[in-house]
């Protein structure tokens, strides 16, 4: 789980480190015949075109960050989800601001 700063789809420090780990393992021989679904998510803050907007963004950043890292563009897909999916109860806590990588299991 990667986590943004309010109304930002940049990642920062902390982020790029994690998702270099996470490259390093989307590239070993074990993973590499899987997909995976890139989803972003937003707090409630703003309108909800603005934060499906948003999470799209959240999404393709952390899309791109991984191809740029060595992994295929083509296994991963870039949705968002905007405010529909909080994590936690608390529709405004920073903790839903995330994006989050499952397998594709279709």
């Amino acid at each position: 789980m990667i986590n943004f700063a309010l109304d930002s789809a940049q990642l920062d420090q902390t982020a790029r480190t994690e998702l270099d780990e996470f490259a390093k393992a989307l590239k070993d021989n074990r993973l590499s015949t899987f997909s995976f679904v890139v989803e972003g998510h937003t707090d409630a803050s703003g309108s909800t075109r603005y934060n499906q907007n948003l999470s799209q963004r959240r999404a393709q950043s952390v899309a791109a960050f991984l191809t740029a890292n060595g992994v295929q563009a083509a296994r991963l897909e870039a949705i968002g989800l905007g405010k529909s999916h909080p994590r936690v109860a608390n529709p405004y806590d920073p903790v839903n601001r995330r994006v989050e990588m499952r397998i594709r299991t279709e």
